[in-house]
């Protein structure tokens, strides 16, 4: 078993500074590193590192400084808006108390506070559109191009992006673009649900984690897979760190059911 703890981090400014407390061996701890594109970009603690805890700062793609003294590990995000899920291990019931004692420990702090030097001028508020599951396919390319504005290109992606913007598809764009047809917007509404049912049905076919979590290296560029993913559990561990099998399907492709 384990306690979970969540880190959003918006290093537009500066960097983020990650503390992991010195613990006992025999405790499992990890604070897995995800961008925004959903790859997780690293991890800290037990299986990466051992148990002795450290300072560790995480920089955007802005970032250029060179590494402060205190600091373990430098690594970077590739996009500015990045999470953190830190999962401490429960022995037991009656071990709550040491878990919690472990998490008071955690700690997270801009750079510019763990130096105590100046503070950076502020970005810009970000003024998030609201989202829920019952506006999301109608507005997807919305919020796809709100989110593209956090998210650089990355160089195996640039032909990709060039693609994108033939549909209107490009950072802080309006979408749809003004003057399409409704027969431009019936294509793109087309195809949009093609896309989900291919998603669907490859994730009824997916019987474990592997391959569908990890590095960008990792998944090399497999949008499908990214995708099943994101679908199935987002934000799960990579290989290296937890193996999660299941099913979702009988013997004859049968969707399983409580009944």
């Amino acid at each position: 078993m384990r306690l979970n703890l969540e880190l959003v981090m918006d290093l537009q400014a500066e960097p983020l500074v990650i503390t992991m407390p010195d613990i006992e061996d025999e405790r499992y701890y990890t604070a897995q590193l995800v961008d925004l594109y959903t790859f997780n970009f690293d991890y800290l603690g037990t299986r990466v590192e051992g148990n002795d805890g450290g300072n560790y700062l995480i920089a955007g793609p802005d970032w250029s400084g060179e590494q402060p003294e205190g600091i373990k590990r430098v690594i970077p995000s590739e996009t500015n808006l990045a999470y953190s899920l830190l999962r401490t291990q429960l022995f037991n019931p009656d071990d709550i108390d040491n878990v919690n004692a472990i998490q008071e420990k955690y700690k997270a702090q801009p750079l510019s506070e763990f130096l105590d030097t100046q503070r950076p001028e502020a970005p810009p508020e970000i003024d998030y559109p609201p989202i829920s599951s019952e506006t999301l396919n109608d507005h997807f390319f919305e919020y796809v191009n709100f989110l593209l504005q956090f998210a650089p290109t990355h160089p195996t992606e640039v032909e990709l992006r060039d693609e994108f913007k033939t549909i209107g598809v490009e950072p802080g764009a309006v979408f749809p673009p003004e003057g399409v047809s409704q027969e431009w917007l019936d294509a793109i509404a087309s195809g949009q649900q093609a896309g989900i049912d291919t998603i669907d049905e490859t994730a009824q076919e997916t019987t474990s984690s592997a391959g569908v979590f990890g590095t960008r290296e990792e998944l090399n560029n497999d949008y499908l897979k990214r995708a099943v993913g994101s679908l199935l559990g987002i934000y799960g561990n990579s290989i290296a760190e937890a193996f999660y099998p299941g099913y979702i399907v009988d013997e004859n492709g049968e969707l399983l059911n409580s009944g």
